[in-house]
């Protein structure tokens, strides 16, 4: 395996399928692999009648050039974002969703991030993101 493109269908949006992953093995250049990838899931989505693709690029690893190529339109620029990893193990990433006061038994008098600090977890701060859509016709 070289190269893998992954979907999932929108959370929210019945027929419109996010791209989750498109990666390649390290030190591989396969040219035009995104493009072969993205054509067979392209032929699975209009069988299955999505109308739209829509997929993220991080700010700290790509300006989403690749998404550019395939035909994919900058929809919008995010702002920069944070999540929180825990001090002894800061590998696992923990969403801010599920630390919000509501969800993780934060009191009242305490702000979301000085009870997270209290939990051993520090809040660390992405580049941004680029959401982009490509209509399928």
């Amino acid at each position: 395996l070289v190269g893998a493109m992954s979907f999932g269908r929108h959370h929210r949006k019945k027929c419109v399928l996010t791209l989750d992953r498109l990666c390649f093995k390290s030190n591989i250049n396969v040219i035009g692999g995104s493009s072969r990838l993205f054509k067979k899931c392209l032929e699975w989505a209009r069988e299955n009648n999505y109308s739209s693709v829509i997929t993220w690029s991080d700010n700290r690893w790509s300006q989403g050039k690749v998404y550019e190529k395939l035909g994919f339109k900058l929809e919008s620029y995010l702002n920069p974002d944070y999540s929180y990893v825990q001090y002894k193990n800061p590998s696992n990433r923990i969403s801010k969703q599920s630390q919000s006061k509501n969800k993780n038994g934060c009191p009242i008098n305490k702000t979301e991030r000085e009870w997270c600090m209290e939990l051993g977890l520090a809040r660390i701060w992405d580049c941004g993101k680029i959401r982009w859509k490509y209509e399928i016709t």
